[in-house]
């Protein structure tokens, strides 16, 4: 109930077997392996690290490799510690609702639902979203959601950043982890991050330095 039409920005989506329909502008998406597809159908301008993104053989390297080697080379901190700096920062709460945009393999993602599955009522009133635009990233994502036991704790969305595909104020937690630097247009992508933010919400972004 929290999304909306990518097109036509109505949220008035009807759920199929495998298709999400727009009742206002009648366009179709894809509901595929329990990923929701609210993409654009043809993303341009795509640079090779975005390029990159989309490889299967880069998702399966990804968080065991990949990830923890760059941040090894560009900060002090081990990947545990970023998940705990994010999960402090965030500030979680039993019913917080947490949307992580360009969640690649759901690492963070992961994370915060277990901290709120651990919680005192065991997360109950608490909602965790992961959205990217990689399907390889994501199915690699659903693969070990299924493996940890929390494919039914965390929804995934196929979306873009600059055009987040769910309603205003709809979620009190946005997190974004070393994938703002990789966007075209920053300010596009901030822009989203305020209208899908609750008032009073709290978001967090960890990113590189351009250059």
């Amino acid at each position: 109930e929290r999304l909306r039409c990518p097109a036509c920005g109505h949220s008035n989506l009807d759920r199929g077997p495998a298709t999400l329909t727009c009742r206002d502008c009648q366009r179709e998406y894809n509901f595929y392996n329990g990923v929701a597809d609210l993409a654009p159908p043809h993303p341009t301008g795509r640079n090779l690290t975005q390029r990159l993104m989309d490889s299967r053989l880069y998702s399966q390297f990804y968080e065991d490799v990949m990830r923890p080697r760059l941040t090894a080379v560009v900060s002090e901190r081990t990947m545990q510690e970023e998940y705990e700096l994010s999960t402090e920062y965030l500030e979680l709460e039993s019913d917080s609702t947490v949307l992580d945009v360009a969640c690649g393999t759901a690492n963070f993602t992961r994370y915060f639902a277990e901290q709120l599955h651990q919680s005192e009522d065991g997360g109950r009133d608490s909602l965790v979203a992961g959205m990217d635009i990689s399907w390889s990233m994501l199915e690699k994502a659903r693969t070990l959601l299924t493996q940890q036991g929390l494919d039914q704790e965390v929804y995934l969305i196929r979306g873009d950043a600059t055009r987040i595909p769910v309603q205003r104020a709809a979620y009190n937690r946005i997190h974004c982890a070393g994938a703002l630097h990789m966007v075209n247009n920053i300010d596009e992508a901030l822009r989203n991050f305020s209208r899908v933010l609750e008032p009073g919400g709290i978001c967090v972004i960890g990113t590189f330095l351009l250059g």
